[in-house]
């Protein structure tokens, strides 16, 4: 049976250190049984302390080229923030203002693989 990194991680959350941490998701970050990846790192006891969204934002509600407005998720409690069409400085600027201190991706790419959705995250914040 193949396990993906989220459900290795949901299951020992210990696998990602201490600290702060965002995950750049959205609708489709899900696990083999479904359950969205938030809560069940939630559940599991990581540090989530922010969420980011990609186009279509965190829940797939904005149509193409559009996202959804920064909020707080209703279901975790949790800033939202709006990734789609940052880049460079605006991008570190947004990551440096959620205050965490690690970023997690459950995916790189959407299922068609042409919107990208933690490349761009991931490589801001390893300039920071």
């Amino acid at each position: 049976m193949v396990r993906t990194g989220a459900e290795r991680l949901a299951e020992d959350p210990g696998l990602a250190g201490a600290g702060q941490f965002g995950l750049v998701t959205n609708f489709t970050g899900v696990l083999g049984d479904l359950r969205p990846t938030t809560s069940a790192f939630l559940a599991a006891g990581l540090r989530l302390t922010a969420l980011f969204g990609p186009e279509h934002g965190l829940n797939g509600t904005a149509q193409a080229g559009e996202s959804e407005p920064a909020t707080t998720d209703p279901e975790t409690g949790l800033p939202v923030f709006d990734t789609y069409r940052r880049q460079g400085a605006g991008l570190e600027a947004l990551i440096e203002e959620s205050g965490v201190e690690a970023l997690i991706s459950t995916s790189r790419t959407s299922v068609r693989g042409s919107t990208p959705t933690s490349g761009p995250c991931t490589t801001a914040f390893r300039r920071l």
